[in-house]
Parts: structure tokens; C-alpha cells; sequence
């Protein structure tokens, strides 16, 4: 394992042999986390290079967060106990002292606030958010490695500390990175593309997808997703993911989980679910998709055994359901596709032409073991407006014991499309049928989205005692994901 000091003194050493390397330190740091280590970075000078010899990307990113928060605590600590800042009267005079001797310290704040949430990847986040990983490197190059380091003592004196982040809890952050790299480490198995970077794993991963208002995604050119977390909605509970399979590319898989409202753990059940089943999808060998029956098979054991984890960790205690989560997912094999759903998520495909439902609605109001394919359009755009139309018979979170799935041929579609019922309930069949014809691959799911928070949905025939007669633009967290065959 790389010591501060090993790191620190090579160097510093390089400093000194290579004044003008001091320019572009910081974005050397930033590529060899991103890239690789350079040895070739350090000199060879007194030892210097044989030193970080053996430094690996996470020693070099553990070093930038343990010493970000050390810098953090320092600063926060001279804040309080500085004897010439506590002598200033004015509350401003001592923040201005404060930011003239760190100076990188509001940036830090930002930085402490992201890598201090527990539910976010502070590895992952940083080594998939550039802007942010040069933030950190340079707040640290700044304290550590300008000219006039002499707070360095200072800081190793003081920051080894339990940090108070900034919205006031008392964390032991340097725990905390240590076991983000080590689940990071775990989630490298499912960093599968090797052609782009799947934005849509990294944020799934690390967290982030959850906290963002909204978020794009496009991989392959034939695989997109949008999500909105809604107007009328303060909490992002919607999972989603877009992936292609490490072996062959031409293997796919997108999936859309719905936490279920009025849980208190919704959001915790949609991600964990779309989390494992991910990490199932990139462990497959690449034979396993040219049996898509024996496939579908193990994809839905696969489901089953993901809510039975869900259901013993939260909910087997309670007599309801603590953390839930809606599913529908879709495995793209060589000529078939694999279609598995739990509650209301849907799954379309379009043919160029119509429309078709291919999943059925797990809830109060859908006909009882009714095909979706028996069920008119007139009918299905009225069942979105029943006032019981959002309770769901099943839930991931519950001990299933059977998924509803289907296999269908490649052939027969064109385009592939899962979505949450905060688009479901806004659009008609006809609307969505429209924009599945008429968007272009890239705009499909951004369309979707837009649409369900811009425009109510009106019921023709009004309000009745069963039946809502307006639906809000925006009233629920909103996702689409969509293939597109080449």
C-alpha cells in the first residue's frame, strides 16, 4: 500500500529536478487515476521513482480523498481554535482569514458534501465526474505540493480527525473511502464497455443517478435512456439502466425499476434491484445467449432471488412492505429477446408500424390473468385514470415465486422500448405510438419523458366516483429506456 509520505516525496523530488512540471501536476495526477500510473511521471532522483514503484490508480485516488478530507478538518479546525481568528470580531473577517490561508476551502465544501452522502460511491463518483476529480487534485496540490507547503505539518496534525461536513453530522470520513474503493472494486466487474464510457453503470454504481434532477444516457448508438425526477416529486425512487455484454457487444440489456410509493424505502429496492440484476447480466458467458430459453430460465430465478434478498433485509420483519420496487427488463440475444416484468412497468415494441404491449399490469384494476394483447386501446388508456390504478398486486421485495416473462423474435420489432408508469399514466397508447414512429433514436426517450411533464392527461368521459378525470403533468418520477435495432 503507497504511504502519504512515499508519494509526497517523490514528488516533491520531481519539483525540484523539473521546476515547470508544477504547471500540469494536477492533470498528471488526474490522468494516471483515470489512465494508469506513470512511473515515468517521478524522477529517478534519490530514490524518487522506486518509492511509488508499486502505487496502483486507488492508492493515488485514496491519497486525493484521505487528504482532501485532512485539508477539510485542518481548515475547519483553524476556524474554531485559532487564536487570531477567534480574536476578529466580525464573523465575516474571519471566513475572509480563513479562505486567505486555505484558500481551496469553499471549493472543499462542495466536494466534502458529495463525498460525505451515504448513498453515493465517492470512488466511483470521482473517477466518473472529471470536473469534480480535478477539483479535489487541485485543492489537495494547492495545500500539499505549492511552493509554500508549510502547512503541511499543521494539516497532518490536525485533520486525522471525525469530520463535521457541512450539513452538520459528525462522519468518520476516511472509513468511509476505504470501503467505497473496496465496493468499487467490486463493482469493476460491471464496467463492461469497452468502447465508451457507460455513464449510465457509473451513476447507477456510485449513486449519483438517484440524486440528479435528470439524467440522459445513450450507449452503442442503439441503446438510450432518460429519467426526470418530476415536478411534483421531491425524491428520485426511478432506477435505470442501459448496458451491452463485456464478451459481445451486440448482446444487450436495458431495464427500468419503479420504486413504490409511500414506502419508505422505495428508492433503496428500485437501485439494488437494477444494481444486482446488472451485475448477473455482465457475469453471463457469452454462450449462455445463444440458449435464450435456458436464459430466460435463469434470468428469472435471478429476479426472484434479488426480491427475496430484498424482502429479508427490510422487509420479512414488518407487516408490509418497507422497500419495493417495480421492474421490466429486456435481454437483446442474437435473434430473440427476453422480456421479464414485476408490477406496472411496461415493456412496447413497435414494428414500424403499431404499437404493442408486451408486458401486462400487475395491479387492482388489470382484467385478472388477461393478456395484455386482449386488452383494447380504448380500455387500457382508461385503466391509467382509475383511482386504484397505481396499487400493484407484486413487488420486487415480496417472496415471488413465479415472473411474468416472454420471448420474442428480433424480427418482429424494430424498436424496444421499457418505461416507468410516471410516463405510462400521462400518455395515451396513441401518443406514445406516435412518438415511437416518429423520434429519432436519439430524441425516443428524451420525447417520452418531456412529454409526461408537460401535458396533463384528460379523461374523455370525466370525473367519476372510480375514475380521476385529470391526471398532472409530472406527478411521478419519469424513465425510458429504449434499443433500437441497427
Amino acid at each position: 500500500m503507497l504511504k502519504p509520505s512515499d508519494l509526497e516525496y517523490a514528488t516533491d523530488q520531481t519539483l525540484l529536478a523539473h521546476p515547470d512540471f508544477q504547471v500540469s501536476l494536477s492533470s498528471g495526477f488526474v490522468h494516471q487515476i483515470l489512465n494508469g500510473i506513470r512511473p515515468t511521471m517521478y524522477t529517478k532522483t534519490n530514490g524518487a521513482r522506486n518509492l511509488v514503484s508499486g502505487m496502483t490508480q486507488d492508492d493515488l485516488l485514496k491519497y486525493f480523498l484521505d487528504e482532501a478530507i485532512k485539508i477539510y478538518n485542518s481548515a475547519s479546525y483553524f476556524y474554531y481554535y485559532n487564536d487570531a481568528v477567534n480574536s476578529l470580531k466580525s464573523d465575516q473577517d474571519k471566513i475572509n482569514r480563513l479562505l486567505q490561508t486555505f484558500p481551496c476551502f469553499g471549493e472543499l465544501q462542495k466536494l466534502i458534501t458529495i463525498l460525505s452522502d451515504p448513498e453515493v460511491n465517492s470512488a466511483l463518483y470521482f473517477k466518473t465526474n472529471n470536473n469534480d476529480l480535478l477539483a479535489l487534485v487541485n485543492s489537495v496540490v494547492e495545500m500539499r505540493f505549492s511552493k509554500n507547503n508549510s502547512y503541511r505539518k499543521y494539516i497532518d496534525k490536525n485533520g486525522l480527525t471525525e469530520s463535521v461536513t457541512p450539513n452538520g453530522k459528525v462522519v468518520n470520513l476516511f472509513d468511509k473511502v476505504d470501503k467505497d474503493i473496496i465496493d468499487a472494486n467490486i463493482a469493476k466487474n460491471v464496467q463492461v464497455n469497452h468502447r465508451a464510457i457507460n455513464r449510465c453503470l457509473s451513476d447507477l454504481m456510485s449513486g449519483v443517478q438517484l440524486k440528479n434532477q435528470r439524467n440522459e444516457y445513450a450507449l452503442d448508438g442503439t441503446l438510450f435512456a432518460s429519467q426526470d425526477i418530476g415536478v411534483r416529486r421531491e425524491n428520485q425512487e426511478d432506477s435505470v439502466i442501459i448496458l451491452t455484454h463485456p464478451d459481445n457487444p451486440e448482446f444487450k440489456f436495458l431495464a427500468v425499476a419503479d420504486g413504490v410509493g409511500g414506502v419508505e424505502k422505495g428508492e433503496k429496492a428500485s437501485s439494488y434491484t437494477i444494481q444486482k440484476i446488472s451485475e448477473w447480466f455482465t457475469s453471463l458467458p457469452k454462450d449462455a445467449f445463444y440458449y435464450p430459453e435456458q436464459l430466460q430460465v435463469s434470468f428469472n430465478n435471478r429476479l426472484m432471488e434479488i426480491s427475496h434478498d430484498i424482502y429479508r433485509t427490510y422487509n420479512a420483519d414488518f407487516n408490509r412492505i418497507i422497500a419495493g420496487s417495480t421492474f421490466v427488463g429486456a435481454i437483446i440475444s442474437e435473434d430473440k429477446t427476453i422480456v421479464s416484468s414485476v408490477g406496472d412497468s411496461r415493456a412496447y415494441t413497435t414494428d414500424g408500424q403499431n404499437l404493442n404491449l408486451i408486458t401486462r399490469d400487475e395491479s387492482e384494476v388489470w382484467p385478472p390473468s388477461m393478456p395484455s394483447s386482449y386488452i383494447t386501446k380504448e380500455v387500457l388508456d382508461d385503466l391509467r385514470f382509475n383511482k386504484k390504478g397505481n396499487i400493484i398486486t407484486r413487488c420486487m421485495g415480496q417472496p415471488l415465486q413465479s415472473i411474468q416473462s416472454t420471448i420474442i423474435q428480433n424480427q418482429d420489432y424494430i424498436r424496444l422500448i421499457v418505461m416507468s408508469d410516471g410516463v405510462t399514466d400521462l400518455l395515451s397508447t396513441d401518443r406514445i405510438r406516435f412518438l415511437s414512429l416518429n423520434s429519432t433514436p436519439e430524441t425516443l426517450t428524451k420525447y417520452l419523458v418531456d412529454e409526461s411533464l408537460q401535458y396533463d392527461a384528460v379523461r374523455l368521459r370525466g370525473e367519476t366516483p372510480e375514475y380521476n378525470g385529470r391526471i398532472p403533468a409530472g406527478k411521478d418520477n419519469t424513465t425510458a429506456a429504449a434499443f433500437i435495432r441497427r
